[in-house]
């Protein structure tokens, strides 16, 4: 495919991989970048494989380098614009197995440039600890005063707002709980406690209760939907699947997916929606060592889960720009190695010897927060890129 061919896929919608191989190697039609934050490819999180190690990577682009965890790139002003990037998945033999275009979208840093606009962060526990819809904000305000407003109910520690950082983050939630959790504790956490409720499900004077996202727009933003919404759910809902139920449970997740898009549409049409791919859990199994009774999961389990995920959500959502639906792929920028919280204890009984070991298996560090933060935030810039001067603001 040559790069215009590729570029007219992405506007389509159908730069799929081209050779998804026995790696299932998956790649999003667009990256997203911005001028002065990098951005990656972790290799180990685009095919699903027990050890990335036994397959070679080769990167074809003219932005950025290849290194042996991943292709990376932070581009300057110069190198605003689109660029053709294959990667190629190679065996032990040198036999291609997978083969895979996208391309690098690098848009301006519109907020940084006196660009306005609203964003509603919507998302699980990654959402609720705040620190990358901080990040987001941190992000808008290098250039002096932010643009950008955040809109949401909760603030820092599951509390009512004390500044500009709000979010709709909820421990625990799933596109389900959100969809249809009806409750006179709305917004008071997780899903399963008594009476919690969605913070878009409003009840009725008959007694029902229903979906209403323009209710919500009423009560926490003049009424007006906003520009952009990002939704980042996933992992809980996929969590405890295995690989006979994995299908089921994921029709059952798009169900109330489409449910929540539907809902933000009809208080405004032309919201962009960033269907957020799911992130990867931590490269060690350690961080999984306290996941026992009903929730057991094994990282290798859960990793199969969140690949099938990506894949079927790449079916399902490609192709739907023109209703205002879009990839976020901000999976692609976490190093699941380095990036999650560690402790530090003897490495058995019998010796002496400390080792570092992941503490946790699906929560990153600040660092891998703040990785995840960098993707959404060029996405919101290409958003911004995208719109009708004058059409965006608070």
């Amino acid at each position: 495919m040559n790069i215009a061919t590729a570029f007219m896929a992405v506007a389509e919608g159908q730069a799929a991989p081209q050779q998804a191989g026995p790696v299932r190697l998956i790649l999003p039609p667009v990256i997203y970048a911005v001028p002065g934050i990098e951005c990656n490819i972790y290799f180990d999180n685009i095919i699903l494989a027990l050890d990335r190690d036994n397959y070679a990577f080769d990167v074809d682009c003219v932005k950025g380098m290849q290194l042996s965890e991943r292709w990376t790139c932070t581009p300057g002003e110069k190198d605003i614009g689109e660029y053709l990037i294959t990667i190629r998945v190679l065996d032990s033999s040198n036999a291609l197995v997978a083969s895979a275009e996208s391309v690098l979208h690098v848009s301006p840093d519109a907020l940084m440039s006196g660009g306005r606009a609203t964003l509603l962060i919507v998302g699980a526990s990654f959402t609720e600890y705040s620190i990358y819809p901080r990040h987001i904000l941190d992000l808008s305000r290098r250039g002096g005063p932010s643009g950008l407003k955040l809109i949401g109910s909760r603030g820092s520690g599951n509390m009512p707002p004390t500044d500009d950082l709000r979010h709709e983050g909820y421990s625990g939630w799933t596109a389900q709980a959100f969809a249809t959790k009806a409750g006179p504790l709305s917004r008071s956490g997780y899903h399963h406690r008594p009476g919690t409720g969605s913070p878009f499900v409003y009840s009725r004077p008959d007694g029902s209760s229903s979906l209403d996202f323009a209710a919500y727009c009423r009560e926490f933003n003049d009424g007006v939907g906003p520009d952009m919404v990002t939704i980042q759910v996933g992992t809980n809902d996929v969590f405890s699947a295995t690989d006979e139920t994995i299908d089921r449970v994921i029709n059952e997740m798009f169900t109330h997916y489409e449910a929540l898009i539907a809902s933000i549409h009809e208080a405004r049409s032309d919201t962009h929606i960033g269907v957020v791919m799911v992130t990867p859990p931590s490269a060690s199994q350690d961080g999984f060592r306290n996941y026992r009774g009903a929730g057991k999961q094994t990282r290798w389990q859960l990793r199969r889960n969140q690949h099938r995920l990506m894949e079927r959500m790449l079916e399902h959502f490609v192709g739907r720009e023109d209703e205002n639906v879009f990839f976020l792929p901000s999976y692609l920028n976490l190093d699941c190695e380095v990036n999650f919280p560690t402790w530090t204890a003897a490495r058995n009984a019998r010796s002496k010897d400390p080792t570092t070991r992941v503490n946790n298996g699906t929560h990153p560090s600040e660092a891998g927060y703040q990785q995840i933060g960098d993707g959404m935030y060029a996405w919101v810039c290409a958003q911004m890129q995208k719109r009708p001067p004058g059409t965006t603001g608070p």
